[in-house]
């Protein structure tokens, strides 16, 4: 004989769902930790990139590559004049093909005649070149220091925004290795 009072079906129902929703929630809070912290380290990862890419277009945009002072750093210790980017374009004929004298790494070399009649090579930075102002201020003070009898002297440099200019007394007999070898063209 039955003893206790019926139950209603629909509330056996309900409890059932309830006790499948804890399950649920319970394997929710097993992973919920995990999700996070995955999103977190994907957050992160997301802005260090686009912070170092951020920092690398700045620092190649004209100016920018440049300390505010770097004419005047550059300068210390050496006994090179500072010339204007203008002045190197009328000594070169605004850098025409037929006075290109030579191509390297940084990029083309031209001859050029000053106001004062002194010949000068310039070497011009290449727009593809992907030296930087450490690279370029490294160089500069590297050779501005070498002095010898078979080394052409570094008259100076220029800094234009992004143009960077190193300039040369011009060589008459072209380069070194012609005069020492005998290379021809």
């Amino acid at each position: 004989m039955w003893v206790e009072s019926l139950r209603n079906v629909s509330e056996i129902r309900r409890e059932n769902a309830l006790v499948s929703n804890c399950r649920w929630i319970e394997e929710w809070t097993v992973f919920a930790p995990l999700i996070s912290e995955l999103a977190l380290l994907t957050i992160l990862l997301i802005t260090v990139g686009v912070l170092y890419l951020m920092r690398t277009k700045v620092l190649d945009e004209p100016g920018i590559n440049q300390p505010a002072n770097s004419q005047g750093a550059l300068l210390q210790g050496t006994n090179v004049m500072v010339y204007d980017s203008s002045d190197l374009a009328v000594a070169t004929n605004n850098f025409l093909l037929a006075n290109k004298i030579g191509h390297g790494g940084f990029g083309n070399v031209y001859k050029g005649v000053l106001e004062n009649g002194v010949e000068i090579a310039v070497k011009k930075q290449d727009v593809t070149s992907r030296q930087g102002f450490t690279e370029f201020e490294n160089e500069f003070k590297f050779i501005a220091e070498l002095q010898h009898c078979n080394l052409t002297k570094l008259l100076g440099y220029c800094i234009n925004g992004a143009e960077k200019f190193l300039v040369y007394e011009f060589m008459a007999d072209n380069s070194l290795d012609k005069v020492i070898f005998g290379m021809t063209s």
